[in-house]
C-alpha cells in the first residue's frame, strides 16, 4: 500500500468509498470530453473499473506494479486523482551499469472547484522525485492536450522538458494533438537542488 505526503496532504491508494466523490467531480466538460463520458452512470462505470484494476495490481503475487492511481487527498478531502503508469525504457541506458530503470508516465485530475490553488504543481513536484528514487525512472513524462495551455504551463513550471508535440496514437486522444513533456534522471540529479524540485519524498507503507 502506498501513502505519499505532500504539503497539507497526502496521495494514497484508491478505494471503494472514494468512487462517489470521484463522480463527482468528474463531472466536467473537459474530463467527459477526454475520456468519452457522456453520462453520470459511465462516470461510475468508469472509476470502478479504475478501482478494479488497482486491487488487481496490489495483489502480492502479481510481480511488478505498472499502474498507480492515487486520490489527492488535502485536509482530508478528495481534490482529484494523480496516475502513474510505468513502462520499459526502450533505448540504452549506458553508464548507469544496467540497472533496469523505466519511463514513468504521470497524469492527473483536478476537479473543478480545487483547481487554481496549486493542488496539481504540489502533487507533481512530490511525484517527480518519488519516480527517480523510489520507482527508479529513467525518465518521466507528462502528456496533455496540446489545446490545454495550463497544463502546458505547469508541467514546465515543475522542470519538465518539451519534447514531442503532435497527434497522439493512444486510445486516449487519439487523433488529437498532444504535448509531451519529460525529465531524464541526468536531468533531474543536475537540479536536485534547484528551487523548481522538492527534496526526497516520503512513503510509508
Amino acid at each position: 500500500m502506498v501513502e505519499i505526503k505532500i504539503p497539507g496532504g497526502r496521495l494514497r491508494e484508491l478505494e471503494t468509498l472514494d468512487i462517489p466523490t470521484l463522480v463527482k467531480l468528474s463531472q466536467t466538460a473537459d474530463f467527459e470530453d477526454l475520456y468519452v463520458i457522456d453520462q453520470v452512470s459511465s462516470h461510475e462505470n468508469y472509476w470502478r473499473d479504475l478501482l478494479f484494476r488497482q486491487l488487481d495490481q496490489r495483489r502480492p503475487d502479481i510481480g511488478i506494479r505498472t499502474e498507480y492511481e492515487l486520490p489527492i487527498e488535502v485536509d482530508g478531502i478528495v481534490n482529484g486523482v494523480l496516475g502513474i503508469s510505468i513502462k520499459p525504457y526502450i533505448f540504452s541506458k549506458s553508464g548507469y551499469g544496467g540497472i533496469d530503470l523505466h519511463d514513468v508516465e504521470v497524469n492527473y485530475f483536478i476537479g473543478q472547484e480545487f483547481r487554481r490553488r496549486g493542488v496539481a504543481e504540489q502533487a507533481l513536484r512530490t511525484i517527480i522525485p518519488y519516480s527517480f528514487e523510489q520507482l527508479k525512472a529513467w525518465r518521466v513524462l507528462g502528456i496533455c492536450l496540446g489545446e490545454n495551455t495550463a497544463s502546458r504551463r505547469l508541467l514546465e513550471k515543475v522542470g519538465m522538458n518539451q519534447g514531442y508535440l503532435g497527434i497522439s496514437r493512444n486510445h486516449v486522444a487519439q487523433g488529437r494533438q498532444v504535448a509531451e513533456y519529460n525529465l531524464t534522471l541526468p536531468e533531474f540529479n543536475a537540479r536536485k537542488n534547484a528551487e523548481a524540485l522538492v527534496p526526497v519524498c516520503e512513503m510509508a507503507s
